[in-house]
């Protein structure tokens, strides 16, 4: 099944970026990796629901915008 392999390669290719950059924001993952935000905010999602990355407010998460508040992925603790 090429889906799952796909799904799989970009699953390991965040993870390890994540894990060389510390906290990411999901934009700059979609950046640095050239995986599209749709599918980083998909197989992130999967990755959090494992347990594997965390979010935590952002570090500079100052400004008084409205919507979602910023956040930065990182590995989780225990993975």
């Amino acid at each position: 099944m090429v889906f799952g392999h796909q799904r799989e390669q970009g699953r390991r290719v965040l993870l390890r970026a994540i894990e060389r950059n510390g906290r990411i924001p999901r934009i700059d993952l979609s950046n640095i990796t050239g995986i599209s935000r749709a599918t980083v905010t998909t197989i992130t999602a999967d990755l959090l629901r494992d347990g594997l990355i965390a979010e935590v407010p952002r570090e500079d998460s100052t400004d008084a915008r409205r919507g979602r508040p910023r956040v930065d992925l990182k590995l989780a603790g225990d993975a």
